[in-house]
């Protein structure tokens, strides 16, 4: 069975609820550090790359921390996700401030050692934490580390316990309503249009040209 809408839409008004507290320290210069491990945290690099382009957005205000470093993009480090003290001091090495950077732990089983121990130690700063994780009850739901947990419960999978399939998707819905609303709305976007946009690439170019236009006509509305 493929995700349906109605696994995303029960989790709507606790992601209304982050993106409430996320959105004013984004504006502000916030960063929004994503943690995971698995198709977790390759999502999480995945979100935090996509939003500079996609929103004008500055590249250092958005960090992506995975069990296991970099390497484990590309080669597995299964041992990685089990590792307390790793999360802990990756998030040090950050030198987190409190009264701005929020933490989003992905987690498809809830449950990951790696995410719930940088979870932890984020809300002992007093940084905003979020959770999000495809199944409930969890150990991340009942961890007392969490402001605002986002549990889309996906059911079984195709291949049982391969969480790169429905829970994968799942996430990905659940971090680009994260992503559109936290960040989306923190300065940058102008109506469906993204203002001080740098065009890098030749059809970023033509996009602008393209909707040049457009601008044109909203300023003048």
């Amino acid at each position: 069975m493929p995700v349906s809408r109605a696994t995303v839409q029960k989790c709507l008004p606790v992601i209304a609820q982050a993106i409430d507290d996320l959105e004013p320290k984004a504006r502000r210069g916030g960063r929004i550090v994503y943690v995971g491990a698995g198709t977790s945290r390759r999502l999480g690099v995945l979100d935090a790359s996509e939003i500079p382009p996609t929103f004008s957005a500055s590249s250092e205000q958005f960090v992506a921390l995975i069990a296991g470093g970099d390497v484990a993009l590309r080669h597995a480090q299964e041992a990685a996700e089990d590792d307390v003290e790793a999360g802990r001091e990756d998030l040090k090495a950050l030198n987190l401030n409190l009264d701005l950077d929020s933490l989003i732990g992905i987690a498809a089983s809830g449950r990951t050692t790696y995410v719930l121990s940088c979870l932890a130690f984020a809300k002992s700063l007093g940084c905003i934490t979020i959770g999000v994780a495809c199944c409930n009850p969890s150990a991340m739901s009942s961890s007392g580390s969490v402001d605002f947990m986002i549990s889309a419960v996906t059911g079984p999978e195709v291949v049982t316990g391969s969480t790169r399939m429905k829970a994968g998707t799942a996430t990905k819905l659940v971090l680009n309503m994260l992503k559109s609303g936290g960040v989306g709305d923190s300065g940058n976007r102008w109506g469906v249009l993204v203002s001080e946009a740098v065009a890098v690439a030749v059809a970023m170019a033509v996009e602008d040209i393209a909707l040049t236009p457009m601008a044109l006509m909203h300023a003048s509305s």
